[in-house]
Order: C-alpha cells, then sequence, then structure tokens
C-alpha cells in the first residue's frame, strides 16, 4: 500500500502537532482511524461482491455443461435416445442420423464383423450356456 517508514510517521506527526495543536490531535487521530476503518470496510465489501459474482458466472457455467452433457448423453446411452433403443436416434422413417437402418440388434457393428457370440459364463463347474 504507501511504504511509509518510521521515519516519515515521525515527521507527519510533528507536523500534525504543530498544524492541529496538541489539543485536538486525539480528536483528529479518532476521526481518521474511523474513517480508515470504513474504508476497509467497503473495500472488503466490494471485493467479496466481486467474488459472488465470479462464483455465480463459474455456477452458470457449470450447469451449461451439465445440460450439454446430459443432452449429448440422451443420444448416446442405450435405450434413452433412438425410438429401436439402440441409443441412436432415429427419425420417423427409423433411419439414425447418417441416413442408415439400425441393425437387429441395435448397434451398429463394421460390415466384415461377424456378430458378437452369446454370453458364457467362463467359471469352472458352471453349467453350459448358463
Amino acid at each position: 500500500m504507501l511504504n511509509i517508514g518510521p521515519l516519515e510517521l515521525v515527521v507527519i506527526f510533528v507536523i500534525a502537532l504543530v498544524v492541529v495543536g496538541p489539543r485536538k490531535l486525539p480528536e483528529l487521530g479518532r476521526t481518521i482511524g474511523k474513517g480508515l476503518r470504513e474504508f476497509r470496510k467497503a473495500q472488503e465489501e466490494v471485493r467479496r461482491s466481486l467474488e459472488l459474482d465470479d462464483l455465480q458466472d463459474v455456477r452458470r457455467e457449470i450447469a451449461d455443461t451439465q445440460r450439454g452433457f446430459r443432452d449429448a448423453l440422451r443420444f448416446e446411452t442405450p435405450g434413452s435416445g433412438g425410438a429401436d433403443g439402440s441409443g441412436v436416434a432415429t427419425d420417423d422413417a427409423g433411419e439414425d442420423a447418417m441416413g442408415e437402418a439400425p441393425h437387429a440388434h441395435g448397434s451398429p457393428a463394421a460390415p466384415d464383423e461377424p456378430p458378437a457370440p452369446p454370453d458364457t459364463d467362463d467359471r469352472p463347474g458352471a453349467p453350459e450356456g448358463a
């Protein structure tokens, strides 16, 4: 803030003593102290107000991001996006956004890829096909 050392304070005190006089100096000191307290209080209120504004901006950004993720997940999670339960948004003709009809098993697969085998239990002693 202000770089006032002890020597400068003594000089200011002596000048104030000469200008104001010894009787009014304590009253002047109290008045200056009250003014500085009020100034610091107002400064702290402004700082808090700015911090609250910044926090509200951050909260808005987080809420917008959350909404964006929710909207994106609605179209990507199985059972929540398309009419066929595939998670791919489809139009009234049953075509996805790329203009292709969804596969019978509900998830797009590469044309060269064979269908996935049924789930089996690999635990020892488990009955086959369970």
